[in-house]
């Protein structure tokens, strides 16, 4: 349950809009086609399918560390109880990527105006 670094993207105000996660399960437990879950709670909208978590966040992040830290212990919560209740590793929790958008993206470049550039001729004197 790792978050890892990813390359700052040029953005002026930018924003985790989501956070993905994989799950996947300890060693003897798989689960067939669970039904998919969706919940909230303080933290935002958790989505699991398909063997992925979206997390939508009620809170502003700048960045995919800032997002993953005000997460993870939610997560690493859920592991925790789901591992006590059944004795077992039910709950993996592998980070995958977050959605960063622009809050305040750039205006697009004004257009420039149609200028014609020509290349002057050459004279030679002998």
């Amino acid at each position: 349950m790792r978050c890892q670094k990813f390359p700052e993207a040029s953005v002026r105000d930018p924003h985790v809009q989501a956070i993905h996660y994989n799950i996947s399960s300890g060693d003897g437990v798989s689960y067939v086609d669970p039904e998919p879950m969706s919940f909230s709670n303080h933290l935002g909208t958790f989505d699991l399918s398909d063997g992925k978590l979206r997390i939508v966040s009620s809170e502003h992040f700048p960045d995919e560390r800032s997002a993953c830290r005000a997460i993870q212990p939610f997560l690493e919560g859920w592991r925790i109880q789901a591992h006590l209740t059944r004795k077992i590793e039910m709950l993996r929790f592998n980070f995958d990527r977050v959605e960063l958008i622009d809050l305040a993206p750039a205006p697009p470049p004004a257009e420039a105006e149609h200028l014609n550039l020509y290349r002057a001729p050459q004279y030679y004197i002998y």
